[in-house]
């Protein structure tokens, strides 16, 4: 299934990828995983609540394991990867 979240341009909001990932988890009866393959700067420099690394905790309360995309910077996990129960995944460019 997918689940769009973005315009074309790539540009989305937090009202839509929230909305995106509470239809997850009310479909969870026929999702195992989910893929997020977006981040963002996190709001804190150490984990700490924020909307995004809640709603994956919700995700995976659900049931559902969820993937997410480690960022753009290869020296910072970005949002909501560096959340505890969220799997980062990254690419490196040798």
């Amino acid at each position: 299934m997918v689940v769009r979240v973005a315009r074309p341009d790539g540009t989305s909001s937090l009202s839509k990828v929230l909305g995106a990932m509470d239809w997850v988890i009310g479909h969870r009866d026929s999702i195992d995983v989910a893929n997020l393959s977006m981040s963002h700067e996190r709001p804190h420099d150490a984990y700490g609540a924020d909307p995004m690394t809640d709603a994956v905790e919700q995700v995976r309360a659900a049931g559902i394991s969820i993937v997410v995309s480690a960022g753009n910077e290869a020296t910072k996990v970005g949002d909501p990867g560096f959340g505890p129960r969220a799997l980062p995944v990254g690419a490196a460019d040798v």
